[in-house]
Protein backbone atom coordinates (compact mmCIF):
# COMPACT_ATOMS: atom_id res chain seq x y z
CA UNK A 1 0.00 0.00 0.00
CA UNK A 2 2.81 2.38 1.10
CA UNK A 3 4.42 1.69 -2.56
CA UNK A 4 1.36 2.45 -3.91
CA UNK A 5 0.55 5.68 -2.50
CA UNK A 6 4.51 7.00 -3.27
CA UNK A 7 3.88 5.77 -7.35
CA UNK A 8 0.88 7.76 -7.13
CA UNK A 9 2.51 10.38 -5.30
CA UNK A 10 5.11 10.68 -7.82
CA UNK A 11 2.89 10.43 -10.82
CA UNK A 12 0.79 13.55 -9.37
CA UNK A 13 3.92 15.30 -9.21
CA UNK A 14 5.20 14.48 -12.56
CA UNK A 15 1.64 15.49 -13.98
CA UNK A 16 1.57 18.33 -11.88
CA UNK A 17 4.87 20.34 -13.07
CA UNK A 18 4.76 18.61 -16.70
CA UNK A 19 6.45 20.61 -19.66
CA UNK A 20 6.90 19.91 -22.94
CA UNK A 21 10.01 18.79 -23.64
CA UNK A 22 10.19 17.40 -27.09
CA UNK A 23 8.42 17.92 -30.07
CA UNK A 24 7.82 14.86 -32.77
CA UNK A 25 7.63 16.06 -36.27
CA UNK A 26 7.46 14.84 -39.95
CA UNK A 27 8.33 18.35 -40.68
CA UNK A 28 11.83 18.37 -42.25
CA UNK A 29 11.72 15.31 -44.20
CA UNK A 30 8.64 13.52 -44.11
CA UNK A 31 9.79 10.87 -41.54
CA UNK A 32 8.44 11.43 -38.13
CA UNK A 33 11.52 12.28 -35.47
CA UNK A 34 11.42 13.76 -32.10
CA UNK A 35 13.47 17.16 -31.40
CA UNK A 36 14.68 18.53 -27.60
CA UNK A 37 13.62 22.12 -27.03
CA UNK A 38 16.00 24.07 -25.56
CA UNK A 39 14.31 25.51 -22.31
CA UNK A 40 14.57 29.67 -22.83
CA UNK A 41 12.82 30.54 -19.86
CA UNK A 42 9.51 32.07 -20.72
CA UNK A 43 9.45 29.66 -23.39
CA UNK A 44 11.03 26.44 -25.30
CA UNK A 45 12.14 26.50 -29.11
CA UNK A 46 13.46 23.85 -31.68
CA UNK A 47 14.40 25.19 -35.04
CA UNK A 48 14.81 22.73 -38.26
CA UNK A 49 15.10 23.02 -42.18
CA UNK A 50 13.20 21.83 -44.35
CA UNK A 51 14.51 18.83 -46.77
CA UNK A 52 11.84 18.79 -48.90
CA UNK A 53 8.70 20.27 -49.84
CA UNK A 54 5.11 18.95 -48.48
CA UNK A 55 1.55 20.07 -49.15
CA UNK A 56 -0.98 21.25 -46.61
CA UNK A 57 -2.12 18.05 -44.37
CA UNK A 58 0.44 15.90 -45.89
CA UNK A 59 2.60 16.11 -42.54
CA UNK A 60 1.93 16.52 -38.72
CA UNK A 61 3.34 18.05 -35.25
CA UNK A 62 3.06 17.07 -31.45
CA UNK A 63 4.32 18.57 -28.10
CA UNK A 64 5.18 15.94 -25.63
CA UNK A 65 7.30 14.58 -22.40
CA UNK A 66 8.43 11.13 -20.86
CA UNK A 67 6.79 8.31 -22.56
CA UNK A 68 3.77 10.21 -24.48
CA UNK A 69 2.30 10.50 -21.08
CA UNK A 70 2.15 14.36 -21.06
CA UNK A 71 1.01 15.58 -24.38
CA UNK A 72 0.02 19.24 -26.16
CA UNK A 73 -1.78 18.77 -29.15
CA UNK A 74 -5.10 19.15 -30.35
CA UNK A 75 -7.99 17.71 -28.89
CA UNK A 76 -9.53 16.09 -32.91
CA UNK A 77 -8.82 15.53 -36.06
CA UNK A 78 -7.81 16.16 -38.49
CA UNK A 79 -6.90 19.78 -37.30
CA UNK A 80 -4.36 22.28 -39.14
CA UNK A 81 -1.97 24.83 -38.08
CA UNK A 82 -3.66 28.29 -39.01
CA UNK A 83 -0.65 29.25 -40.64
CA UNK A 84 2.94 30.30 -39.70
CA UNK A 85 4.29 33.71 -37.86
CA UNK A 86 1.57 34.52 -35.67
CA UNK A 87 0.99 33.68 -32.15
CA UNK A 88 -1.26 30.21 -31.81
CA UNK A 89 -4.31 30.48 -28.74
CA UNK A 90 -5.32 27.37 -27.22
CA UNK A 91 -8.37 29.29 -26.26
CA UNK A 92 -9.36 30.28 -29.73
CA UNK A 93 -7.31 28.30 -31.89
CA UNK A 94 -7.79 24.37 -32.11
CA UNK A 95 -5.49 23.01 -33.95
CA UNK A 96 -3.10 24.30 -30.67
CA UNK A 97 -0.62 23.24 -27.86
CA UNK A 98 -3.61 21.91 -25.81
CA UNK A 99 -2.95 19.66 -22.76
CA UNK A 100 -3.94 16.25 -22.64
CA UNK A 101 -3.10 14.26 -19.18
CA UNK A 102 -2.65 10.70 -20.82
CA UNK A 103 -2.05 10.10 -24.86
CA UNK A 104 -5.67 12.09 -25.32
CA UNK A 105 -6.21 13.93 -28.42
CA UNK A 106 -4.61 13.74 -31.87
CA UNK A 107 -1.27 14.82 -33.65
CA UNK A 108 -1.72 18.49 -35.37
CA UNK A 109 -1.39 19.21 -39.49
CA UNK A 110 1.45 21.11 -41.01
CA UNK A 111 0.08 23.89 -43.45
CA UNK A 112 2.87 23.32 -47.02
CA UNK A 113 6.13 23.07 -45.89
CA UNK A 114 8.71 24.46 -48.44
CA UNK A 115 12.45 22.43 -49.12
CA UNK A 116 15.18 24.77 -47.33
CA UNK A 117 13.31 27.28 -45.52
CA UNK A 118 13.97 27.45 -41.59
CA UNK A 119 11.39 26.70 -39.33
CA UNK A 120 10.68 27.63 -35.58
CA UNK A 121 8.42 26.00 -33.33
CA UNK A 122 7.91 27.84 -29.65
CA UNK A 123 5.87 26.95 -27.26
CA UNK A 124 5.51 28.26 -23.63
CA UNK A 125 6.83 27.18 -20.33
CA UNK A 126 4.42 27.93 -17.95
CA UNK A 127 4.69 25.81 -14.60
CA UNK A 128 2.15 22.69 -13.95
CA UNK A 129 0.41 21.33 -16.63
CA UNK A 130 -1.83 23.66 -18.77
CA UNK A 131 -2.54 24.39 -22.58
CA UNK A 132 0.21 26.52 -23.87
CA UNK A 133 0.40 28.99 -26.72
CA UNK A 134 2.56 28.35 -29.76
CA UNK A 135 3.85 29.79 -32.96
CA UNK A 136 5.69 28.07 -35.97
CA UNK A 137 7.79 30.40 -37.87
CA UNK A 138 8.73 30.20 -41.40
CA UNK A 139 11.68 32.00 -43.07
CA UNK A 140 13.57 31.54 -46.10
CA UNK A 141 16.99 32.24 -44.36
CA UNK A 142 18.53 30.75 -41.58
CA UNK A 143 18.30 33.20 -38.31
CA UNK A 144 21.42 34.92 -37.45
CA UNK A 145 22.76 34.87 -33.70
CA UNK A 146 22.57 37.91 -31.59
CA UNK A 147 26.23 38.07 -30.57
CA UNK A 148 25.82 41.24 -27.87
CA UNK A 149 24.03 43.91 -26.27
CA UNK A 150 25.32 47.35 -25.38
CA UNK A 151 24.08 50.91 -23.77
CA UNK A 152 25.25 54.22 -24.08
CA UNK A 153 25.45 55.41 -21.65
CA UNK A 154 27.05 51.93 -19.66
CA UNK A 155 25.89 51.29 -16.30
CA UNK A 156 22.70 53.65 -15.11
CA UNK A 157 22.26 57.15 -16.68
CA UNK A 158 21.21 60.34 -15.26
CA UNK A 159 17.06 60.36 -15.15
CA UNK A 160 15.51 61.94 -18.41
CA UNK A 161 18.64 60.54 -20.73
CA UNK A 162 17.90 58.63 -23.26
CA UNK A 163 19.90 55.47 -23.73
CA UNK A 164 21.16 53.91 -27.17
CA UNK A 165 21.17 49.97 -27.16
CA UNK A 166 23.57 48.47 -29.77
CA UNK A 167 22.91 45.33 -30.94
CA UNK A 168 25.62 42.88 -32.87
CA UNK A 169 24.93 40.14 -34.80
CA UNK A 170 27.01 36.99 -36.11
CA UNK A 171 26.19 37.42 -39.66
CA UNK A 172 24.36 40.86 -41.19
CA UNK A 173 20.65 40.31 -40.66
CA UNK A 174 18.70 39.08 -43.83
CA UNK A 175 15.85 41.05 -45.66
CA UNK A 176 12.54 40.24 -43.68
CA UNK A 177 15.09 39.45 -40.22
CA UNK A 178 14.28 41.83 -37.98
CA UNK A 179 15.77 43.10 -34.63
CA UNK A 180 13.38 44.14 -32.03
CA UNK A 181 14.26 45.90 -29.48
CA UNK A 182 11.71 45.17 -26.04
CA UNK A 183 11.85 47.24 -22.54
CA UNK A 184 9.42 47.64 -19.60
CA UNK A 185 9.50 49.75 -16.62
CA UNK A 186 7.19 47.09 -15.06
CA UNK A 187 9.11 43.48 -15.35
CA UNK A 188 7.27 42.82 -18.74
CA UNK A 189 3.78 42.79 -17.60
CA UNK A 190 4.15 45.93 -19.94
CA UNK A 191 6.52 46.44 -22.71
CA UNK A 192 7.22 48.54 -25.72
CA UNK A 193 8.65 47.48 -28.74
CA UNK A 194 11.13 49.37 -31.12
CA UNK A 195 12.60 47.94 -34.26
CA UNK A 196 16.30 48.69 -34.25
CA UNK A 197 18.34 50.11 -37.50
CA UNK A 198 20.70 48.38 -39.01
CA UNK A 199 23.66 48.21 -40.87
CA UNK A 200 25.47 45.37 -41.61
CA UNK A 201 25.58 43.49 -38.03
CA UNK A 202 24.93 46.04 -36.03
CA UNK A 203 21.57 47.88 -35.16
CA UNK A 204 20.89 50.46 -32.97
CA UNK A 205 17.79 51.58 -31.39
CA UNK A 206 16.97 54.00 -28.28
CA UNK A 207 15.02 54.12 -25.04
CA UNK A 208 13.59 57.19 -23.97
CA UNK A 209 14.67 59.07 -21.14
CA UNK A 210 12.75 57.97 -17.67
CA UNK A 211 12.27 59.55 -14.45
CA UNK A 212 15.02 59.22 -11.47
CA UNK A 213 14.28 55.71 -9.67
CA UNK A 214 12.89 54.09 -12.63
CA UNK A 215 13.93 50.74 -13.52
CA UNK A 216 14.14 49.65 -16.98
CA UNK A 217 14.89 46.34 -18.16
CA UNK A 218 15.45 45.48 -21.84
CA UNK A 219 16.57 42.87 -24.20
CA UNK A 220 16.55 42.12 -28.23
CA UNK A 221 15.13 39.76 -30.00
CA UNK A 222 14.79 38.82 -33.98
CA UNK A 223 11.10 38.26 -35.38
CA UNK A 224 10.01 37.71 -39.04
CA UNK A 225 7.46 40.63 -38.18
CA UNK A 226 7.83 43.94 -37.42
CA UNK A 227 7.61 45.82 -34.25
CA UNK A 228 4.52 47.03 -35.20
CA UNK A 229 3.03 43.77 -36.28
CA UNK A 230 4.02 42.24 -33.43
CA UNK A 231 2.15 45.11 -31.31
CA UNK A 232 -0.82 43.84 -32.71
CA UNK A 233 -0.54 40.34 -32.08
CA UNK A 234 0.30 41.48 -28.43
CA UNK A 235 -3.01 43.60 -28.32
CA UNK A 236 -4.42 40.02 -29.28
CA UNK A 237 -2.94 37.81 -27.27
CA UNK A 238 -0.89 39.53 -24.69
CA UNK A 239 3.00 40.01 -24.34
CA UNK A 240 3.08 35.92 -24.74
CA UNK A 241 3.41 36.86 -28.10
CA UNK A 242 6.79 38.13 -27.88
CA UNK A 243 8.37 35.12 -26.82
CA UNK A 244 6.28 33.13 -29.71
CA UNK A 245 7.76 35.38 -32.68
CA UNK A 246 11.20 35.29 -31.26
CA UNK A 247 13.49 33.67 -33.80
CA UNK A 248 16.44 34.26 -31.55
CA UNK A 249 17.15 36.28 -28.81
CA UNK A 250 19.97 37.87 -26.58
CA UNK A 251 18.57 38.23 -22.64
CA UNK A 252 21.66 38.55 -20.61
CA UNK A 253 21.31 34.73 -20.38
CA UNK A 254 18.11 34.70 -18.77
CA UNK A 255 18.28 37.86 -16.92
CA UNK A 256 17.29 40.85 -18.84
CA UNK A 257 19.42 43.53 -19.31
CA UNK A 258 18.38 46.76 -16.99
CA UNK A 259 19.42 49.99 -15.80
CA UNK A 260 18.39 52.24 -13.00
CA UNK A 261 17.72 55.84 -13.76
CA UNK A 262 19.93 58.12 -11.17
CA UNK A 263 19.19 61.91 -10.66
CA UNK A 264 18.44 64.42 -13.54
CA UNK A 265 21.63 66.71 -14.38
CA UNK A 266 21.51 69.36 -17.07
CA UNK A 267 24.96 68.09 -18.36
CA UNK A 268 27.53 65.15 -18.06
CA UNK A 269 30.75 67.04 -18.29
CA UNK A 270 33.69 64.54 -18.75
CA UNK A 271 36.60 67.24 -18.78
CA UNK A 272 37.27 71.12 -18.35
CA UNK A 273 40.76 72.03 -19.10
CA UNK A 274 42.88 75.58 -19.92
CA UNK A 275 46.15 75.40 -21.47
CA UNK A 276 48.76 78.58 -22.48
CA UNK A 277 49.52 78.63 -25.90
CA UNK A 278 52.01 80.82 -27.80
CA UNK A 279 49.49 83.98 -28.22
CA UNK A 280 46.35 82.75 -26.02
CA UNK A 281 44.69 80.56 -23.34
CA UNK A 282 42.69 77.90 -24.64
CA UNK A 283 39.74 76.49 -22.62
CA UNK A 284 38.64 72.78 -23.90
CA UNK A 285 35.32 71.26 -22.52
CA UNK A 286 33.20 67.89 -23.31
CA UNK A 287 29.83 66.36 -22.26
CA UNK A 288 28.88 63.05 -22.74
CA UNK A 289 25.29 63.64 -22.48
CA UNK A 290 23.44 67.11 -22.21
CA UNK A 291 19.93 67.88 -21.20
CA UNK A 292 17.85 71.29 -22.72
CA UNK A 293 21.42 72.99 -22.63
CA UNK A 294 20.74 76.33 -24.01
CA UNK A 295 24.45 77.56 -23.64
CA UNK A 296 27.74 78.44 -21.83
CA UNK A 297 29.17 81.24 -20.75
CA UNK A 298 32.86 81.56 -20.37
CA UNK A 299 33.67 83.39 -17.19
CA UNK A 300 37.02 84.57 -16.07
CA UNK A 301 38.92 85.59 -12.77
CA UNK A 302 42.57 86.96 -11.71
CA UNK A 303 42.03 85.92 -8.21
CA UNK A 304 39.19 83.38 -8.41
CA UNK A 305 36.72 86.00 -6.64
CA UNK A 306 35.42 88.35 -8.89
CA UNK A 307 34.25 86.65 -12.18
CA UNK A 308 33.73 88.46 -15.30
CA UNK A 309 31.98 86.77 -18.51
CA UNK A 310 34.25 86.67 -21.47
CA UNK A 311 32.30 84.31 -24.06
CA UNK A 312 29.12 82.56 -25.21
CA UNK A 313 28.60 78.98 -26.70
CA UNK A 314 25.81 77.37 -27.73
CA UNK A 315 24.92 74.22 -25.84
CA UNK A 316 23.40 71.38 -27.53
CA UNK A 317 20.15 70.45 -26.36
CA UNK A 318 19.24 67.30 -25.19
CA UNK A 319 22.07 64.79 -27.05
CA UNK A 320 23.07 61.49 -25.38
CA UNK A 321 26.47 61.80 -28.63
CA UNK A 322 29.71 62.89 -26.53
CA UNK A 323 29.91 66.66 -27.55
CA UNK A 324 33.67 69.27 -27.68
CA UNK A 325 33.59 72.66 -27.03
CA UNK A 326 36.33 75.17 -27.12
CA UNK A 327 37.40 78.87 -26.79
CA UNK A 328 40.01 81.33 -26.67
CA UNK A 329 40.74 83.97 -24.17
CA UNK A 330 43.28 86.08 -26.54
CA UNK A 331 43.36 88.50 -23.71
CA UNK A 332 45.37 86.50 -21.03
CA UNK A 333 46.78 88.72 -18.05
CA UNK A 334 50.59 87.89 -16.73
CA UNK A 335 50.27 85.51 -13.71
CA UNK A 336 47.20 83.51 -13.26
CA UNK A 337 44.07 82.65 -14.95
CA UNK A 338 41.00 81.62 -13.33
CA UNK A 339 37.57 80.31 -15.26
CA UNK A 340 35.03 78.90 -14.97
CA UNK A 341 32.01 77.56 -16.88
CA UNK A 342 28.17 78.68 -16.33
CA UNK A 343 26.08 76.16 -18.05
CA UNK A 344 22.13 77.65 -18.25
CA UNK A 345 19.07 75.87 -19.31
CA UNK A 346 16.65 76.88 -22.05
CA UNK A 347 14.22 77.75 -18.71
CA UNK A 348 17.12 79.73 -17.34
CA UNK A 349 18.39 77.45 -14.67
CA UNK A 350 21.94 77.63 -14.44
CA UNK A 351 25.06 75.71 -12.52
CA UNK A 352 28.54 76.28 -11.94
CA UNK A 353 31.49 74.00 -13.32
CA UNK A 354 35.11 73.71 -10.97
CA UNK A 355 36.99 76.66 -11.64
CA UNK A 356 40.50 75.98 -13.53
CA UNK A 357 43.53 78.01 -14.39
CA UNK A 358 46.60 78.21 -16.24
CA UNK A 359 49.30 80.79 -15.39
CA UNK A 360 50.77 83.19 -17.97
CA UNK A 361 54.27 83.82 -19.03
CA UNK A 362 55.03 87.68 -17.59
CA UNK A 363 56.60 90.01 -20.35
CA UNK A 364 59.93 91.95 -19.68
CA UNK A 365 58.18 94.56 -22.23
CA UNK A 366 57.03 98.15 -20.14
CA UNK A 367 54.93 100.84 -21.29
CA UNK A 368 55.88 104.07 -21.31
CA UNK A 369 53.74 106.33 -20.17
CA UNK A 370 51.43 104.33 -18.28
CA UNK A 371 48.55 105.60 -17.49
CA UNK A 372 48.58 107.49 -20.93
CA UNK A 373 46.07 109.58 -22.54
CA UNK A 374 48.10 110.70 -26.08
CA UNK A 375 51.04 108.72 -26.83
CA UNK A 376 53.00 105.63 -25.85
CA UNK A 377 56.46 103.83 -26.19
CA UNK A 378 57.47 100.06 -25.51
CA UNK A 379 60.65 99.90 -24.22
CA UNK A 380 62.50 96.53 -22.09
CA UNK A 381 63.88 96.73 -18.93
CA UNK A 382 67.32 98.07 -20.18
CA UNK A 383 65.21 101.35 -21.59
CA UNK A 384 65.64 100.04 -25.14
CA UNK A 385 62.59 100.31 -27.64
CA UNK A 386 61.20 96.91 -29.19
CA UNK A 387 60.27 96.02 -32.59
CA UNK A 388 57.30 93.72 -33.65
CA UNK A 389 54.16 93.72 -34.68
CA UNK A 390 51.85 95.37 -31.52
CA UNK A 391 48.24 94.75 -31.22
CA UNK A 392 45.36 96.35 -28.58
CA UNK A 393 42.91 94.81 -27.79
CA UNK A 394 40.04 95.95 -25.46
CA UNK A 395 38.68 93.61 -22.24
CA UNK A 396 36.46 91.35 -24.27
CA UNK A 397 38.89 90.70 -26.42
CA UNK A 398 38.22 92.89 -29.20
CA UNK A 399 40.93 94.06 -31.60
CA UNK A 400 41.21 97.98 -31.99
CA UNK A 401 44.71 98.47 -33.41
CA UNK A 402 47.02 96.47 -35.24
CA UNK A 403 50.48 97.96 -36.90
CA UNK A 404 54.07 97.13 -37.84
CA UNK A 405 55.65 98.73 -34.76
CA UNK A 406 59.73 99.58 -35.24
CA UNK A 407 59.72 101.82 -32.46
CA UNK A 408 58.64 105.53 -31.51
CA UNK A 409 55.22 106.66 -30.07
CA UNK A 410 51.86 104.93 -30.79
CA UNK A 411 49.69 107.13 -31.08
CA UNK A 412 46.55 106.38 -28.34
CA UNK A 413 44.91 109.52 -28.29
CA UNK A 414 41.54 108.49 -30.52
CA UNK A 415 41.46 105.62 -28.55
CA UNK A 416 38.56 105.41 -25.64
CA UNK A 417 39.53 105.80 -21.47
CA UNK A 418 39.79 102.39 -19.93
CA UNK A 419 41.60 99.26 -19.89
CA UNK A 420 43.35 97.71 -22.80
CA UNK A 421 46.07 95.05 -23.28
CA UNK A 422 48.66 95.84 -25.36
CA UNK A 423 50.27 92.82 -27.19
CA UNK A 424 54.01 92.88 -28.90
CA UNK A 425 54.53 89.37 -31.40
CA UNK A 426 58.42 89.26 -32.53
CA UNK A 427 58.74 86.12 -34.84
CA UNK A 428 57.99 82.89 -32.13
CA UNK A 429 57.78 85.24 -29.58
CA UNK A 430 54.60 87.33 -27.74
CA UNK A 431 54.35 89.75 -24.90
CA UNK A 432 51.78 91.82 -23.53
CA UNK A 433 51.03 94.09 -20.69
CA UNK A 434 47.90 96.03 -19.59
CA UNK A 435 47.46 99.85 -20.43
CA UNK A 436 45.50 102.35 -18.91
CA UNK A 437 44.07 105.02 -20.81
CA UNK A 438 42.54 108.18 -19.11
Amino acid sequence: MRNLLLLFFLSFSTATFAQPTFIGTMLPDGLYQTYNLTDLGAFRQVQMTATSNAGVDSRIWEFATGNYFENWRPYTFPTTLSGFNTTINPATEASSARYNSGFGGASGYLPAITSGNTYTFNVTNYAGTADQFMALLETSFAPTTISSVTALPAGDPNANVPVTITATTATAPAVGENLILRYSTDDFANSTLVDFTVVGSMGTAQIPGVAEGTTVKYYVYSAPINAAAIAAEVATNGEVANDMLSLNLNNNGGAPYEFTAGVELPIEMTAFTARAQENDIRLDWSTATEINNSHFVVEKSTAAKSWSPIGKLTGKGTTTTAQQYNFLDRTPVAGANYYRLLQVDFDGTATYSKAVSVDWKTSDMEIFPNPASTHIFLKNETHAELAGNVELYDLTGRLILSENYRGGAINIAHLEKGVYLVRLVQKAQMQQQRLVIH
